[in-house]
């Protein structure tokens, strides 16, 4: 359980930065048949989208994060010299910072969703992720994998300090263990690390196609906020956009 800490951890990067590294070139691998893409897509989507891994990820980040992000942005000099209109216009746009990440995230999701499934196929057999994709739409695989993400969530905006893991209740802790004693519970556990691995590339190449997205509309929207009183050095950043 200790590595789905990592899907939370990458989400985050999409809205603490505006600049990754290139991603590491996925590697080239055979063509998968329709049936074993179809499971694969049946797969990812649970760990992405049926999840819910982006609301789930963002709210228990911007839990920790948002009170940071009101001390930063609405306060100080440069916020209370702004008129009373410009400062109400700027605290409705902090207010829908959450909504305007889990926007763009959510949009970029399906790709990155898709992109994991075809990793998944050089690693899984069609059964195994037919199979997984079965026991984490079971309520009780779900919600641990969801106490999982929020925990990382919360770890990742506290600076990545340690605290206890996640608690998980005997009825999920039975669930896990029953899993791991069938052959796709097995498969998972086994290519656990190298899963992780291939979740962080798909998650890593979608924040290089979300990074310029937000390198446009964050100053925009912000800079339109502001309106007449938009300080020249976020106008000259929206313009060289």
């Amino acid at each position: 359980m200790r590595h789905v800490f990592a899907v939370s951890v990458l989400l985050l990067n999409a809205h603490l930065a505006l600049a990754q590294p290139a991603p590491p070139t996925a590697q080239t691998a055979p063509a998968a048949s329709a049936a074993h893409a179809e499971a694969a897509r049946s797969m990812s989507h649970m760990f992405l989208i049926e999840s819910d891994v982006v609301g789930v990820s963002i709210g228990a980040a911007f839990d920790v994060l948002e009170p940071r992000l009101r001390q930063q942005g609405l306060s100080g000099p440069a916020y209370e010299n702004l008129r009373h209109d410009t400062q109400r216009s700027l605290t409705r746009w902090v207010d829908g910072f959450r909504a305007l990440m889990e926007e763009e995230l959510g949009a970029e999701m399906v790709a990155i969703a898709e992109d994991f499934a075809q990793r998944l196929t050089t690693v899984f057999s069609e059964t195994e992720m037919t199979e997984i994709a079965a026991f984490l739409a079971q309520p009780l695989a779900r919600s641990a994998y969801i106490k999982s993400v929020e925990h990382g969530a919360r770890a990742t905006a506290n600076g990545g300090a340690a605290s206890a893991p996640p608690t998980l209740s005997p009825e999920e802790i039975a669930a896990f263990a029953d899993f791991e004693t069938t052959s796709a519970g097995q498969a998972l556990s086994r290519n656990s690390d190298r899963t992780m691995q291939m979740l962080s590339l798909a998650l890593e190449a979608g924040t290089q196609r979300l990074m310029p997205r937000l390198q446009q509309r964050i100053p925009r929207e912000m800079c339109a906020a502001m309106g007449d009183e938009c300080p020249p050095g976020l106008r000259a950043a929206m313009e060289t956009q």
